[in-house]
């Protein structure tokens, strides 16, 4: 079975009109994400069948594995940055539960559709010295992504998206 999904436009101060010429939709300026596929209430997408029939994610995998899903765990965009986004740090599954109420922490994968860039922090130490200093800019390692090249963030890496970066998330 073939699935359309419904995607989501989501504005973002550091987004730009890259969307027109991926989706072809006449988008509005500063569309920084599409939601390709989510079950997150924030933006939830829906599933369409070859019949026109249209399914939540979560309605979908529970009809296809027979048992109930509360709640879908993927959440796939498309990425398309003009500027740095802000630094990130992600939770844990423990942490997500404890702080959030959330059921699970959030790794990320990205796929890089051009070449791309990211500031990481991957030494603990280092983010520890950066909070103690408030000097974020001495431990942040810029790389360079190449297209067609994978990503894995897990839950804990300190990262920042650069500008002029198309990537996929996977969350």
């Amino acid at each position: 079975m073939i699935l359309k999904s419904k995607a989501g436009l989501r504005r973002m101060v550091w987004g730009n009109r890259e969307t027109s010429r991926w989706f072809g939709v006449n988008s509005p300026p500063y569309v920084g994400e599409v939601w390709l596929l989510s079950g997150h209430e924030m933006c939830e997408t829906k599933l369409v069948d070859s019949d026109g029939n249209e399914f939540r994610p979560k309605q979908f995998i529970s009809d296809f594995v027979g048992t109930e899903c509360h709640r879908f765990p993927l959440l796939v965009k498309f990425i398309s940055s003009s500027q740095w986004l802000s630094v990130q740090v992600h939770p844990d599954d423990v942490l997500a539960r404890a702080l959030e109420g959330e059921p699970w922490g959030k790794s990320e994968c990205w796929y890089a559709l051009q070449d791309s860039t990211v500031a990481l922090v991957e030494s603990a130490m280092q983010v520890k010295e950066a909070i103690k200093t408030g000097r974020w800019r001495s431990v942040l390692e810029v790389k360079r992504i190449p297209k067609g090249s994978v990503l894995y963030i897990p839950a804990g890496l300190v990262h920042a998206l650069g500008p002029n970066s198309q990537l996929i998330e996977i969350q």
